[in-house]
């Protein structure tokens, strides 16, 4: 993702029928991030000449009832910065009952706090 970092969001975006929260990042603005979602999502269903593949956002886009919203600002210096945080809303919504989650994957594995011995 190539951008000005200091404009970075955390963003959800949830089906309004089932509720199903995917959670995303971006510094391009939510607008244009879901764009580039439903453009995806029409490849991945054939009605683009560029085929997509899979991708787990699609589990909210096929209800075509969702909604974009910026779960928070988080302006930041690098894509590793903003992943970070990515994956630690990612892990917290995971943890959450009251939630159902549709990521599949994790941007980046976090390492864990260093023991002290």
């Amino acid at each position: 993702m190539k951008g000005d970092y200091s404009k970075a969001v955390i963003y959800g975006l949830r089906c309004k029928n089932t509720n199903k929260l995917y959670i995303g990042s971006t510094c391009q603005g939510i607008e244009t991030r879901m764009g580039k979602h439903e453009t995806d999502y029409r490849g991945y269903i054939g009605l683009l000449n560029k085929p997509r593949n899979y991708r787990s956002s699609f589990e909210i886009l096929v209800e075509d009832n969702y909604e974009i919203y910026n779960i928070c600002d988080y302006p930041c210096n690098n894509k590793q910065e903003l992943e970070a945080e990515e994956t630690r809303r990612i892990i917290e919504a995971r943890n959450d009952p009251d939630t159902t989650l549709v990521n599949k994957r994790l941007p980046i594995i976090l390492s864990p706090p260093p023991v002290s011995l």
